[in-house]
């Protein structure tokens, strides 16, 4: 086994990073000690373990995970949050809150996963009648939703399952 090996079998382990995660979209990571300030974009998906101070565009998946912020509005197709975001998040699809997830703005989503413990400070649009398309999430222009607007009222934290 190895990468050079002749045996079919054996060149599918070893498959390049892009091809083993999301397809030949490519998983682009933030890891914990770095921190990135303006805008973020990837035509794939985004892990963001570190913080990023600006908005994250991505066509496809944005994960923050526990201990990871990002301070700026989030637009993808899928997301799923450990961190903390400060800002509004819109997604095409779905998306999952985990127990140590905190939203510090609006969520705007067909469906909304939030586990015990998970918490959105804001207002959450979901269900069937929200109707967000990949072109309104790149045409979106950047800040059009401001974080002073979405903590200007404090409403109760969401949280149940």
């Amino acid at each position: 086994m190895g990468l050079f090996s002749s045996n079919a079998k054996d060149r599918r382990r070893s498959a390049s990073p892009s091809e083993t995660c999301d397809g030949n979209r490519g998983l682009s990571i933030l890891a914990a000690h770095l921190r990135v300030e303006g805008e973020l974009r990837s035509s794939g998906s985004v892990k963001i373990a570190g913080r990023v101070t600006g908005n994250v565009r991505a066509e496809h998946k944005v994960v923050i995970a526990k201990g990871g912020l990002v301070e700026g509005d989030i637009h993808t197709t899928e997301a799923l949050v450990a961190g903390e975001v400060r800002g509004s998040v819109t997604v095409d699809g779905r998306i999952e809150l985990h127990a140590t997830a905190i939203i510090r703005g609006n969520v705007t989503a067909p469906r909304l996963v939030v586990r015990e413990g998970g918490s959105v400070v804001g207002q959450v649009r979901m269900g069937n009648s929200v109707n967000v398309s990949q072109q309104d999430i790149w045409k979106r222009p950047a800040g059009s939703q401001s974080i002073a607007a979405t903590q200007a009222t404090e409403p109760a934290p969401f949280c149940g399952r």
